[in-house]
């Protein structure tokens, strides 16, 4: 099973209230809802790439995107979540799990910047 989000944000933006999240190593970026990751990637300029994926230009200052779950805020920077440069462009890290998707995936993006512990 998931933990709950009990709400993530970026800064003015999403909440995801209700959501579940799960850890997973074989998951490169943080993957969510559709509508979720798409509202994210408007949030910050980021359009369609391929695949679920969104693209930013890599000199795009973004605000911070925090999950809070059991009472704890896991917030990420530019720095955490601009990846796979090509050109100017960056390939956001996040990206969508599809349309019937009601949960989200927390993959390397948050394990790099948080320890875990799998027991």
């Amino acid at each position: 099973g998931g933990r709950p989000l009990s709400g993530s944000s970026a800064e003015e933006g999403g909440d995801t209230k209700g959501s579940v999240a799960i850890l997973d190593s074989g998951t490169t970026l943080l993957a969510g809802p559709a509508k979720e990751v798409r509202r994210l990637a408007r949030m910050v300029g980021a359009t369609r790439a391929v695949n679920g994926l969104y693209a930013v230009s890599c000199d795009t200052e973004l605000q911070s995107l925090v999950f809070r779950s059991g009472g704890r805020d896991f917030a990420f920077n530019a720095e955490d979540l601009l990846m796979f440069r090509r050109g100017d462009r960056c390939i956001l890290g996040v990206q969508s799990l599809g349309f019937h998707a009601d949960g989200w995936v927390l993959g390397l993006v948050f394990m790099r910047k948080y320890y875990v512990q799998f027991d």
